[in-house]
């Protein structure tokens, strides 16, 4: 029920990011070339070498190493785009990261995470592209966003009288992720103390270096709010399934770290959208 659920709910947050979009901002990212490369380059670089050095300066120990690389390896996924959407975050740059990340990802993803198999665990074994998944990524993002923003350009009073029940919904819904996930986890919350900490240190400074690169390349705030979340935010889903799928890796121990990370970074997210909203 929630493998349903879930998927429905963000669809329906993504139309109503739709709602406040227009053609036009989508046009805009291509003059801002600079923010694309930015938070690629924290994506598929920088966070995979973060979450390297976490595993040894904490000694985790192999399938929990290979866990943590699982989630550093995976895109952004869609919720990144509702925590953007709510933060006041360029959400036309968000939604374009996020599908620019999941096509690329085919290809990255597999590579880092075969390495990191291959060096904490011993052997190689391959990862196969994730294709579906990518494609049920991009169903999710790209058609409800298209609707809602189509709606808006053919019935702007009635896109304008949908935002705030629209909003209203997207904060409940992710209170509800949110609950579900403290609820659900509560014995690998208790499961180790070094995971623990190892997932919350990744999980804060996945926010921080996107914020902090974007703002080091002198992008606008509602850029570097965008791709903070979208480097910040992983698609724990996709790295749970990894570890846990009897086709893969089977291992319940590797997908405590992304488990975790999923918990902090929804909890971190959640704090940075609050206090972003505030100031601004």
């Amino acid at each position: 029920m929630v493998s349903v659920i879930i998927p429905l709910g963000l669809a329906l947050v993504m139309f109503g990011v739709g709602l406040t979009l227009t053609y036009a901002d989508f046009r805009l990212i291509a003059a801002y070339p600079a923010a694309v490369v930015i938070a690629l380059a924290c994506q598929m670089l920088i966070m995979p070498i973060v979450a390297f050095g976490i595993i040894k300066a904490l000694g985790l120990e192999p399938e929990f190493a290979v866990g943590l690389m699982l989630l550093a390896a995976a895109p952004g996924g869609p919720i990144a785009n509702l925590y953007s959407y709510l933060a006041g975050g360029d959400v036309a740059l968000s939604i374009t990261l996020t599908a620019v990340n999941s096509i690329l990802s085919i290809v990255i993803f597999p590579l880092i995470v075969g390495l990191a198999v291959r060096y904490f665990l011993g052997k190689t074994q391959i990862i196969p592209l994730q294709t579906a998944k990518t494609f049920a990524t991009m169903a999710i993002v790209i058609v409800p966003v298209l609707l809602g923003t189509s709606l808006r350009s053919h019935r702007i009073a009635l896109a304008s009288s949908l935002q705030p029940w629209v909003k209203g919904l997207s904060v409940a819904f992710l209170a509800g992720i949110t609950v579900q996930v403290l609820y659900t986890q509560a014995d690998e919350l208790r499961s180790s103390v070094t995971v623990i900490a190892a997932a919350a240190l990744f999980s804060a400074l996945s926010l921080a270096v996107g914020f902090l690169a974007s703002r080091s390349a002198h992008l606008q705030q509602n850029q570097a709010i965008a791709i903070s979340f979208e480097v910040g935010v992983h698609n724990t889903g996709l790295a749970v399934s990894l570890a846990l799928s009897p086709l893969m890796y089977n291992s319940p121990r590797m997908s405590v770290p992304p488990t975790l990370c999923g918990l902090f970074s929804l909890v971190l997210a959640c704090a940075m959208a609050i206090l972003v909203r505030r100031r601004r």
